[in-house]
């Protein structure tokens, strides 16, 4: 089996735009798993679906993501998917927030072991749909996953994506690398590792570490330096001024399309400036605070500008 570099699943970040572009410009990801989907007023929620089918989406594989509390909600995104023509659909059981958790979706669901076992009982009834689970080991609890892996370990899962975090610390603190093991061990299916992977050379550490894992997921790091897969597969990292030039030529991309489909400047700076949120590491503290505190277009421009100055 070819061993991926996967593009994780951000709420407000990746978005077909991130996509597109980043599948242009940077190398791209072998897959691009997508914000969650979510069931809304019985129905996959319009926005969702129009982004997954956006033709933005022309240049690069999309996994669509659903988070679900019951079978219910589960069949009915499921098969509203397969109507759009997607046969790989990525469960999201790992999601932190606590408006989702607390209504028994995303992480929630680890403490659902009935609904999984009902889930997992639907995928065997739906052998042409190609499933993946990402999770994370547990709530507040870090040993919740021992309930849930069994019953995951049934199912013919495409992958089992973990990143090995509790929910209840969202994206703080430290790996809980020791029970990433224990699932790396016990799972049925095949694992992809996900959590704070920023540079190239920790994507090799990962991969001698648990040669195992049939991938790697980057979701804050490919924010950060979005060249992160590409100097990977070319076995060196970029100097500092390139990973620059190619990180302000990635947000102009991703500016200036949303400068053509937002209505007015408030819109568009509440969209441009989260894409910086992780990089203050890469692009210094300064032209960070400059950008987070840009309040006009033309000043947030001036302020992408310095960084390359």
């Amino acid at each position: 089996m070819d061993f991926k570099l996967i593009a994780a699943p951000m709420q407000g970040y990746t978005e077909a735009p991130f996509r597109h572009f980043h599948a242009r410009l940077s190398g791209g990801a072998d897959e691009y798993y997508t914000p969650f989907i979510r069931f809304e007023q019985g129905h996959a929620r319009p926005k969702d679906m129009r982004d997954l089918t956006s033709p933005l989406s022309d240049n690069h594989t999309a996994v669509p993501q659903i988070i679900f509390k019951d079978l219910d909600e589960f069949r009915t995104l499921t098969d509203e998917l397969v109507s759009a023509g997607f046969l790989r659909i990525d469960l999201n059981m790992g999601c932190p927030f606590p408006p989702q958790v607390n209504r028994g979706r995303g992480a929630g669901l680890l403490r659902r072991p009935d609904i999984i076992k009902q889930v997992v009982q639907e995928i065997h009834q739906r052998p042409e749909i190609s499933f993946s689970v990402k999770m994370r080991p547990g709530i507040d609890n870090i040993r919740d996953w021992e309930n849930i892996l069994p019953l995951l370990n049934v199912a013919k899962l495409a992958a089992l994506t973990v990143h090995p975090r509790l929910a209840a610390n969202q994206y703080s603190g430290d790996l809980e690398i020791r029970q990433f093991e224990r699932i790396l061990l016990t799972s049925a299916n095949p694992v992809i590792f996900n959590g704070d992977i920023t540079t190239p050379d920790q994507i090799d550490v990962i991969r001698t570490r648990y040669p195992e894992i049939i991938g790697i997921m980057v979701g804050r790091g490919l924010l950060m330096r979005p060249s992160i897969f590409d100097e990977y597969r070319n076995g060196y990292e970029i100097e500092r001024a390139k990973l620059l030039l190619q990180l302000v030529a990635f947000h102009q991309y991703i500016f200036e399309y949303y400068d053509e489909t937002l209505n007015g400047e408030v819109h568009l700076l509440q969209k441009m400036k989260p894409f910086w949120d992780y990089s203050e590491a890469i692009i210094g503290r300064r032209n960070w605070k400059a950008i987070k505190k840009s309040s006009s277009v033309p000043g947030y421009l001036a302020a992408v500008r310095n960084i390359i100055i």
